[in-house]
């Protein structure tokens, strides 16, 4: 005022230059204490209002990557920070996501999904033919051998007897006809000689009848023996001549004896 005796000082918040005869607020993103010529910028993880005598520390979740704010910025998804008065967030660590903003912690993956890389804001199921029975984890596990399993599995299960694990892992293919399967087995298996398969998802091979064969592998039905020729026995991959004086049909199990007056060569 006119004709004082004395200065007085600006309050906490206000500042002034020389020769001033009234005080000013300080800007938002500054403070000042009492008696201040100028305003100082809030430092990193801190802001400020407008006339404030202190900064205010952002809270866990927020942050201040600058000096001088006037607010705190929620940190992005994907990302957290747990403690207060920070300039920067956190990416996830592998193994963990967050999909919110301004979070304080990242969540563990679910078993059956994964992430695999830092900053992920969402897991990611693990592909068919693979599985994770963890949490928290950045990594599929490949389904053994004869297993399969759907896209985020937690486990692998084996195929039924006649089955095997699909191209794609995500299920069980039946044997075609000729093949089979036992429980667990990686890729069907041909028919030995001597047996015969004609029916898909097979988890044996059937024995060919006295009287036929199969002289190969992975054959779907048996052939007789060829007149002149015989098998006792099941399960043959070849036929026996008939002895001399002796003769056979076709699909014979046995030879006959020439009648009287009769006459053969072996074979």
């Amino acid at each position: 005022s006119v004709g004082a005796t004395s200065c007085s000082d600006c309050a906490a918040g206000n500042y002034s230059t020389e020769g001033s005869s009234s005080c000013r607020r300080c800007e938002a993103g500054t403070y000042s204490g009492s008696g201040a010529s100028s305003c100082s910028a809030c430092e990193e993880g801190k802001y400020s209002l407008a006339a404030a005598d202190t900064c205010t520390v952002c809270t866990a979740g927020m942050i201040a990557n600058t000096t001088g704010m006037t607010s705190c910025a929620s940190c992005e998804t994907g990302k957290y920070q747990i403690a207060s008065g920070q300039s920067s967030c956190i990416d996830c660590e592998v193994g963990k996501y967050t999909a919110l903003t301004g979070a304080t912690s990242c969540t563990q993956c679910s078993a059956g999904t994964v992430a695999n890389r830092t900053g992920m804001v969402e897991c990611i199921d693990c592909l068919s033919g693979q599985y994770q029975s963890a949490t928290g984890q950045s990594g599929c596990l490949e389904c053994e051998d004869g297993t399969y399993s759907s896209a985020g599995a937690t486990s692998c299960s084996s195929c039924g007897a006649g089955t095997v694990p699909s191209a794609d892992g995500n299920g069980c293919d039946d044997c075609e006809v000729g093949k089979y399967a036992d429980v667990g087995d990686d890729s069907c298996s041909e028919c030995e000689a001597g047996k015969y398969g004609d029916e898909t998802g097979a988890s044996s091979c059937t024995e060919c009848a006295a009287g036929q064969i199969t002289n190969a592998t992975g054959l779907t039905e048996c052939d007789d023996c060829a007149a002149g020729k015989y098998q006792l026995t099941t399960g043959q991959s070849s036929c026996i001549d008939c002895d001399s004086g002796t003769y056979s049909s076709v699909g014979a199990t046995s030879c006959s004896d020439c009648a009287a007056g009769n006459y053969s060569t072996e074979g």
